[in-house]
């Protein structure tokens, strides 16, 4: 996936085989055989995709900076706060986990509809 991710071709049976025997041999055991990577491979082959590059996925990848995560996060507090969901945590605030003091039963009131296929202008 993440030789995907940055838009390189998916390793071959061969190559996956050479990466999990050094492993194991690495680990005091002597195998050749590409018996576990193919175990591996059936295993997880919802996350093989051999021959495209993942072009969602690498985006995601070259996003996930320390600035974009301090900007999202610093973002969303904000929002929490100006939309009166909660403030800034206190010391007096010690049953608050985190840097936001919710208020009474708010946290009931924030729900993800960011994998949904519902819509809220009726337009689908």
């Amino acid at each position: 996936m993440l030789e995907q991710g940055e838009s390189k071709k998916q390793s071959t049976l061969k190559d996956l085989s050479q990466r999990v025997n050094a492993c194991v041999n690495n680990a005091g055991h002597n195998i050749t055989r590409d018996d576990l990577t193919r175990k591996l491979r059936r295993d997880t082959s919802d996350l093989f995709t051999v021959g495209k590059a993942n072009m969602i996925e690498q985006r995601r990848l070259m996003w996930t900076t320390h600035f974009n995560l301090d900007l999202w996060f610093t973002t969303w507090k904000q929002t929490l706060i100006d939309l009166g969901f909660g403030r800034v945590r206190t010391e007096k605030d010690v049953d608050a986990a985190g840097e936001i003091a919710f208020f009474d039963k708010q946290l009931e009131r924030i729900v993800n509809l960011d994998e949904t296929d519902g819509t809220l202008d009726e337009s689908h």
